[in-house]
C-alpha cells in the first residue's frame, strides 16, 4: 500500500505528505544510474476532515494504479498557506505557560482577547470569520494602540498588550513552516509602540503609620501581628515574610536571606539584607530551638510543610482604619 502521512495544522487543516514514481522523458517511471526508480516527494495541503478522508483515498488509490498523483482542481480545494492568528496566539500563550507565572499568562491571555477583539473592529472582520496572519501588521498595531489610548486604557496597560502583540508576533514570525503568511515583524517594539510609560514610586508609609497600622491588628491574631512586625521592620512583601525559612534569618549576623519574589529573576537573585537588631532582639526566644528547613511562620496542623495562610486583607484593613482615624 502506498505510504501516505497526514499531519494537522492550525486552522482545521492537513498536510498530506507522500512519495511517488518521478517519470521520464519517455513517460516511464524515471530510474537512477543504478537502475532503481527514482521517486519524488510531494504534498498537498486541505482544510476540514472531510477533504482530508477524501484527497488521502484518492491520493492512495491513483499512486496503486499508477504510480503518481494528478490533483483534480475540481475535487480536492487546495488551501492558501496562511495560518490562523488566532490559533497562533492560542499555541504562544501555551508556551508561555511553560515560562511564567500563572498571574502573567492570564494578563497575556486578557492582552490577545483585547487585541483581537480591536483587530476584527478596524479590519471589519466579522466574529465568525478567522483572522489570518497576512492581515498582521505595524499600521494595524499603531491603530490598535491608537485606539486604545483614545478610550481610556492606562498607559501602562497600553504599553504592555502593545507589548505582548509585538512579542506573540516574533515568536510566530520564528517558525514559518507551522505558521505560514505571517509577515516579518518590525526590528523594534518602539517602532510601533508609545514611550515607555514613567513611572514614579508611591510615597512609602512612615514608622509612625506602621505602627498606627498594627495597633488596629487584633491581639487574638497573634500570627498576623508577627508577620506585620516582620513586614514593619524589613519592608519585604507578604508573599516574601511567608516564605522565610529558619535557614533564611541569620540571627547573628542579623541578616535575611529573600529567596521569593514577583519575577524568576528576583528569585535568582535570592539577595542578602540586613534587619534591625529591635527585630532579631523581638524574635530570637520565639525562634529558639526551630530547625532549619521549618517555615518561620508554618501553617498549623499537619500542614506545618507549608506557610501560614495570613491574607493581605488583615492589614489592609488595620490600615483602612488607621487611615480612618487619621493617624496614617
Amino acid at each position: 500500500m502506498a505510504r501516505l502521512s497526514i499531519d494537522p495544522l492550525p486552522g482545521n487543516r492537513f498536510k498530506l505528505r507522500w512519495r511517488e514514481l518521478m517519470p521520464g522523458a519517455d513517460g516511464q517511471p524515471a530510474r537512477g544510474t543504478d537502475g532503481r526508480l527514482k521517486r519524488r516527494a510531494r504534498s498537498l495541503t486541505v482544510k476540514g476532515r472531510a477533504a482530508r478522508d477524501e484527497a488521502a483515498a484518492k491520493i492512495r488509490r491513483s499512486l496503486m494504479d499508477e504510480g503518481e498523483f494528478s490533483l483534480p482542481t475540481a475535487t480536492v480545494e487546495e488551501v492558501p498557506q496562511v495560518a490562523n492568528l488566532e490559533h497562533a496566539a492560542v499555541a504562544w500563550l501555551a508556551w508561555k505557560k511553560t515560562r511564567c507565572k500563572p498571574r502573567s499568562v492570564v494578563a497575556y491571555a486578557g492582552h490577545m482577547k483585547r487585541f483581537f477583539e480591536l483587530a476584527r473592529e478596524l479590519l471589519k472582520i466579522k466574529p465568525s470569520r478567522p483572522v489570518w496572519a497576512d492581515r498582521l501588521s505595524r499600521a494595524l498595531v499603531i491603530d490598535c494602540v491608537r485606539t486604545w489610548q483614545e478610550r481610556g486604557y492606562s498607559k501602562s496597560w497600553v504599553y504592555s498588550a502593545g507589548r505582548s502583540v509585538i512579542d506573540m508576533w516574533r515568536w510566530v514570525s520564528d517558525d514559518p513552516d507551522t505558521f505560514p503568511g505571517v509577515p516579518t515583524p518590525p526590528r523594534e517594539a518602539k517602532m510601533v509602540l508609545p514611550r515607555v510609560p514613567v513611572y514614579v514610586a508611591p510615597p512609602s508609609p512612615t514608622l509612625k503609620e506602621l505602627d498606627a497600622c498594627l495597633r488596629h491588628i487584633s491581639p487574638n491574631a497573634v500570627e498576623s501581628r508577627r508577620v506585620g512586625v516582620f513586614l514593619r521592620y524589613t519592608g519585604l512583601r507578604i508573599s516574601q515574610v511567608l516564605g522565610l525559612r529558619m535557614r533564611d534569618l541569620d540571627l547573628d549576623a542579623a541578616t535575611i536571606r529573600v529567596t521569593v519574589g514577583k519575577s524568576r529573576q528576583e528569585e535568582a537573585e535570592a539577595r542578602v539584607m540586613p534587619v534591625s537588631k529591635h527585630l532579631v532582639a523581638d524574635v530570637r526566644d520565639w525562634l529558639a530551638g526551630r530547625d532549619r528547613d521549618e517555615f518561620i511562620f508554618p501553617a498549623w496542623g499537619t500542614r506545618k510543610s507549608h506557610p501560614a495562610n495570613v491574607r493581605p486583607d488583615t492589614f489592609h484593613s488595620a490600615w483602612a482604619e488607621a487611615t480612618k482615624r487619621g493617624q496614617a
